[in-house]
């Protein structure tokens, strides 16, 4: 997002250590980075155990572009040789892939050592670009994770949010605790807000050979509306003017024409619908 001389940008993380080589990290977000600075975001689960992912400044914060909006997730390794990274997309623009093939919301088919660049852009002018480091090692099974998650994307109503994601072969995953859905036709995960029986989501995901691990799932700030009810009474004539009853679960109740006054509104000329 930009900020006139400087950029942020919004990450999600499994685990509460993030880093970065420019600006600040405030919440779930790197704020105040140069434009024309590239920000490296670090996660680290321990000694060694670190994911890595660059994202390209914007060329210009002064142009009124509105960035698009993309997230990747981290690599998996496909056991041919390469290594796959999934990517969302939340509004409009198109994707591209240096590097890999684009396959649904997958990029694949990456080369193990060589690092994907996967970019969104709107009229091929309004450009962000992510890079995501290459996986070191195949060679050992249970190394590497067994799913590539990105997103999330809140859905229109506020009500569920979901996350795209690919996995190794023969891999399943599957939310314990409910209060979700993993689609593995669309491969797709769903989180439903506001009835989940949890505070923070997470999945199980378990490989074939390799002991079952559970990935966290951030929370997304998803604006929700609770439609209010709304109920109105017949008119009730007073000369020039009528007036109309009405019952709300909400306190705010405007009217086009005539006053509102408590539970009722007066003063509506006849001629006014």
């Amino acid at each position: 997002m930009c900020n006139g001389s400087t950029y942020s940008v919004s990450f999600y993380s499994s685990v509460a250590t993030v880093t970065a080589n420019a600006g600040q990290v405030v919440g779930n977000s790197i704020t105040g980075i140069p434009v024309g600075t590239a920000v490296n975001v670090t996660a680290t689960a321990g000694a060694g155990c670190v994911e890595v992912q660059t994202v390209a400044s914007p060329a210009s914060c002064t142009t009124g572009c509105t960035l698009p909006k993309l997230s990747v997730g981290q690599p998996i390794c496909n056991g041919n040789g390469t290594y796959s990274v999934s990517y969302t997309l939340d509004g409009p623009g198109s994707v591209s892939a240096i590097g890999g093939i684009i396959v649904g919301n997958t990029v694949t088919n990456i080369a193990i050592g060589t690092d994907v660049i996967i970019s969104a852009s709107i009229n091929g002018s309004c450009v962000v670009s992510h890079k995501v480091t290459s996986i070191l090692d195949c060679s050992t099974l249970c190394l590497s994770p067994g799913i590539t998650l990105s997103g999330p994307v809140c859905s229109t109503n506020g009500t569920s949010y979901y996350f795209n994601y690919t996995v190794t072969a023969g891999t399943t995953v599957t939310i314990p605790t409910g209060g979700g859905v993993v689609d593995a036709t669309t491969g797709t995960i769903t989180i439903y807000t506001g009835i989940a029986p949890f505070t923070h989501p997470f999945l199980l995901v378990e490989r074939p050979g390799c002991l079952p691990t559970t990935v966290d799932l951030p929370l997304a700030n998803c604006p929700f509306c609770n439609k209010p009810v709304l109920t109105v009474g017949s008119p009730v004539c007073n000369g020039s003017t009528y007036s109309v009853s009405f019952y709300s679960s909400v306190a705010s109740v405007t009217a086009n024409a005539g006053q509102v006054v408590g539970n009722s509104i007066t003063g509506i000329p006849w001629a006014r619908t």
